[in-house]
């Protein structure tokens, strides 16, 4: 039962990411990362896109993610992943 109290945990993370994300709560985002995250997106724009730590990728982030950009993360609302559901029978 562990196991699926652990993927309960990992989604309400995963659905806390996305809504900080594309609300620009920075601060709520970077609860959500570790302080050693390691975040490569490649290269794009002429860089290169790698940042070590959080506080460097989350001012990246915020740097870039300005106003007028808009992000959607799919993943549905927030939920309580630790409900169980019924089994029919």
């Amino acid at each position: 039962m562990a196991a699926m109290g652990d993927m309960a945990d990992i989604k309400q993370v995963e659905d806390r990411y996305r809504r900080a994300l594309d609300t620009k709560n920075w601060a709520d985002f970077a609860a959500t990362l570790t302080h050693d995250v390691i975040s490569d997106f490649g290269e794009a724009l002429g860089g290169t896109h790698r940042f070590t730590g959080r506080d460097r990728l989350v001012d990246h982030l915020r740097t870039s993610l300005g106003k007028g950009v808009i992000t959607e993360h799919r993943g549905g609302p927030p939920r309580d992943h630790r409900r169980r559901r019924r089994r029919v029978i």
